[in-house]
């Protein structure tokens, strides 16, 4: 009788085994009576599944290589790209700075105008407040002196009349 062990013990070792070229020619070979021939057409066999695996595995690392080298150009691409934005946003900010800093130092400078302006506004209403009241002490400065002009005129007239 044939000793088994368990499928359910290694979920897919067993069934895989079984499966494999290689159980194939183990069970080949207990199963043979003429042993060289056997030995031989088995080492055939085994030398074909090793070349078939090698070309699998080279075929494989290809494929991993490929695509490790497709990985790195597009990780390059996305550098030069990351790169490529920092520097615009540099730039970009470099230049917004510059503009503020040009326009927070125009604004100080209209406001000094605003303010010289101001300034000389009121000391123009100054100067037109007080030459107005010399123009005020003036006009009655004058209006008595023709009050005392026709009162002198009048006493005149009246020095002629007696």
């Amino acid at each position: 009788m044939r000793k088994e062990l368990n499928p359910g013990l290694f979920n897919e070792g067993i069934s895989d085994f079984r499966s494999s070229p290689v159980y194939e020619i183990i069970g080949a070979e207990l199963s043979s009576l003429n042993p060289s021939s056997e030995i031989k057409r088995i080492e055939k066999r085994l030398e074909n599944i090793v070349q078939e695996s090698r070309v699998k595995h080279e075929e494989l690392i290809k494929s991993v290589q490929t695509r490790f080298e497709m990985f790195v150009q597009k990780q390059a691409s996305l550098e030069s790209q990351f790169e490529a934005l920092s520097q615009d946003l540099r730039s970009k900010h470099s230049s917004l700075s510059g503009k503020v800093t040009e326009r927070h130092l125009t604004d100080m400078k209209t406001q000094a105008l605003i303010d010289r302006h101001t300034q000389l506004l009121r000391q123009f209403e100054q100067r037109v407040a007080s030459l107005q009241r010399v123009i005020e002490e003036q006009e009655y400065q004058i209006m008595n002196y023709k009050s005392a002009l026709e009162d002198a005129r009048k006493e005149i007239a009246r020095m002629k009349r007696l």
